[in-house]
């Protein structure tokens, strides 16, 4: 007893002590789990987003990479120094240091030369070291090699060095020659004797001949191009006893002239060149640049004339502005795929004209609208400036669309400003019609663009099978003219469209107004399970299905003079049609989606008012979902522009620039899928064409990503 006197009696259970430190404990832990349950998420789905912002950021940058080394090697003419790979560093860095550069200025956008090797200094010395010289196992100091390396050191006027390889018997004859340029422990030799011994060196440089600087132009109308268009020593006029010109190919775009449809190579097809055989200034792009721009500041300054104009006659003018722009920039956009003839044209003109006049008929007035409609396809057909200036009908039409958005602005109408009040949208339209016009007036007044940026954009000839034993040069018969692949993409995505949109928004009109349950229901899974399909089995299915009723129907055209080549079996009709069915459920889904999110109050109320089913589907539903539907038109759209397989199996592997799309071509999609297998030597101009196609592809399906969210914010409907 007394000896546990000293020790302490333990603490009762119910100790108010022991009961605050378990509640405290227990409230920390309580603390900490509560801040990462609030935490973690917020902090789990950050990583995430951050994730999917690096992989984005690595794939541009990979594309602007390597495709700026296409645009520089191109320009210069030459790819890249590439020297064998079991060289030193010390003897690569010799050589790269020989390079002599052209001058230039960052600053100026059209001169980048200054990355472009134009020669070569001979006379720098090379130092030596592998593979050229054996240095494993040499002592500098003692001038030999360690015995267990087996090797001899070479001597030239009594100074031992490093072993030479034996397999460049020329390095020996150079030091014999020269034994002052012998060193124990560094020996070299002039680049020129590399550059003559060495075949695996090839030493780059740019051929002035080829005219490939980053931004060449040939003007019109100068002695050089009125004589001699391709500089290849044979006069345009000159001509051989039969009256056949002896230069076969007068522009020196590697197709001869019987089958050069711009013989000249200045922009304008040879039916409406006035000289086909001499560069021109396309003098009408330049009236119709000119009237674009003149239509854009009339907008801009419009407060200052509109409010001399009366309200009714402004607004019958604004209304026949509108739809004359409307129908201009449809048939323009047709041209990209197929210009309209002139007879359909005229039968345009025809029924606008018919219906005008059963309009005056009936209320004894001439409808203005229906006057300008009948007008647009009548101007057309007497002067087709759409199927040869199509981007300045384009842009033209953009501008007078602006301008109607303008004009029909009240606090516009009121005047007493100098601008234009212009909202988000029609500003829009006006910045790219403005810059649409001035690169289009740039490139009318100038007869060809060559080099990396000037081709790529502007030309149509694309031919990038060129194989050599070794690296591939930039040479003659190299021509990355992008807009044949673009023509075909658009041909394909846009043509997908015109089948797509009519099916798919019927659809989902059906699906959503008219079906019952079980019918929906039936249908529904359908919809799902073409959605499904591998894109290589849609492939393989035009390839057997499809292409051979293209081709009869191809074959009926030619017979009736509609076409005037052979319908082929690759033909970018066959990938339009697959294509379209591909992307059929995804309009059809999604626009679904779209009208079932109107409420039905909005058609109770329709119906209440008296409204048919039909005429609520066309004025109340369609337009409250009007931004779910062409959402899913523009994502329906960059789907078909990205499409590869399918299109790769229909549309066919040759680069064409044709607006018969009964004949094969190619799109940008299948030419890197083509590609990318190993055809092209890696690290040479035309293995970057690849990255170069896909970053413009990218910019592309960014801009149309950019467009449907314009049209989403701007076409939004918010319902409680």
């Amino acid at each position: 007893m007394r000896g546990n006197a000293g020790a302490a009696a333990p603490a009762p259970l119910d100790d108010p002590s022991t009961e605050r430190k378990g509640r405290g404990s227990s409230s920390r832990a309580h603390q900490v789990r509560t801040r990462i349950e609030e935490g973690a998420p917020s902090a789990v789905l950050f990583a995430l987003a951050i994730t999917v912002v690096m992989i984005t950021s690595g794939i541009i940058y990979v594309l602007a990479e390597s495709g700026s080394k296409f645009y520089k090697g191109f320009g210069c003419g030459a790819d890249d120094f590439t020297p064998p790979q079991d060289w030193s560093e010390e003897v690569k860095v010799n050589v790269k240091q020989a390079a002599i550069y052209d001058e230039g200025s960052l600053s100026d956008p059209l001169w980048l030369d200054r990355f472009c090797i134009v020669g070569w200094d001979n006379e720098t010395m090379v130092a030596l070291a592998d593979p050229f010289v054996q240095l494993h196992g040499w002592d500098g100091e003692e001038g030999n090699y360690d015995a267990d390396v087996g090797l001899e050191a070479s001597t030239f006027n009594g100074v031992a060095g490093p072993a030479l390889d034996p397999g460049r018997p020329y390095l020996e004859e150079y030091f014999e020659a020269h034994p002052e340029q012998w060193d124990s422990s560094a020996p070299s030799l002039p680049l020129s004797v590399l550059r003559a011994n060495e075949p695996a060196l090839i030493l780059h440089q740019q051929d002035p001949e080829l005219a490939r600087s980053w931004w060449v132009t040939v003007w019109a109308w100068s002695d050089t191009a009125q004589t001699d268009v391709d500089e290849d020593g044979v006069p345009n006029d000159a001509v051989d006893g039969t009256g056949a010109l002896l230069d076969n190919d007068l522009d020196g775009d590697g197709i001869v002239n019987h089958l050069d449809d711009d013989l000249d190579n200045d922009g304008l097809p040879n039916a409406y060149d006035p000289e086909e055989t001499r560069p021109q200034v396309d003098g009408f792009g330049l009236l119709l640049g000119l009237l674009t721009l003149l239509v854009i500041v009339a907008a801009l300054i419009s407060p200052t004339w509109l409010h001399r104009i009366g309200l009714d006659h402004l607004e019958a003018a604004v209304g026949a502005v509108r739809a004359g722009a409307a129908l201009l920039t449809a048939i323009a956009t047709m041209a990209l795929l197929v210009p309209l003839p002139t007879n359909i044209l005229l039968l345009l003109t025809l029924v606008f004209l018919l219906l005008a006049g059963a309009i005056f008929a009936l209320e004894r007035r001439w409808p203005v609208v229906l006057l300008v409609l009948a007008a647009v396809p009548l101007v057309l057909a007497v002067r087709p400036f759409h199927a040869v200036q199509t981007g300045h009908g384009i842009a033209l039409g953009m501008s007078l669309l602006a301008a109607s958005g303008v004009m029909s602005e009240s606090r516009n109408q009121v005047g007493g400003r100098r601008m234009a009040i212009v909202d988000g949208d029609v500003r829009a339209l006006l910045w790219v019609a403005g810059i649409m016009t001035v690169l289009l007036c740039y490139f009318d007044l100038v007869a060809r663009v060559n080099g990396s940026l000037g081709e790529f954009l502007t030309q149509t000839w694309w031919k990038t099978d060129v194989r050599t034993v070794s690296v591939v040069t930039v040479g003659a018969d190299l021509h990355m003219g992008v807009n044949s692949l673009l023509q075909t993409t658009l041909q394909v995505a846009l043509g997908a469209l015109v089948i797509a949109i009519p099916i798919g928004l019927g659809t989902a009109i059906y699906l959503s107004e008219y079906a019952s349950p079980r019918m929906a229901n039936l249908i529904k899974p359908v919809l799902e399970l073409l959605a499904g399909i591998p894109s290589v089995v849609y492939g393989f299915f035009a390839f057997v299905v499809i292409a051979p009723i293209v081709v009869d129907v191809g074959e009926r055209f030619l017979e009736w003079g509609w076409i005037a080549e052979e319908p082929q079996m690759f033909n970018p009709l066959n990938g339009a049609i697959v294509v379209g069915i591909m992307i059929t459920p995804l309009i059809a889904s999604l626009s679904e989606d779209a009208l079932r999110a109107v409420p039905d109050p909005l058609r109770h109320a329709s119906y209440a008012l008296g409204a048919t089913p039909v005429e609520t589907t066309a004025r109340v539903t369609v337009p409250s979902a009007l931004s779910g539907i062409l959402a899913s038109i523009i994502l329906a759209l960059s789907r078909a522009v990205g499409e590869t397989m399918a299109v790769t199996l229909s549309v066919g592997t040759l680069a064409t620039y044709s607006d018969n799309m009964f004949r094969s071509a190619q799109t940008m999609t299948a030419y890197i899928a083509q590609r990318i297998g190993g055809e092209l030597p890696i690290g040479t101009t035309p293995y970057y064409s690849l990255f170069a196609v896909g970053l413009y592809l990218f910019f592309i399906t960014l801009g149309l990503n950019m467009v449907g969210h314009r049209i989403m914010t701007r076409f939004r409907e918010a319902y409680e």
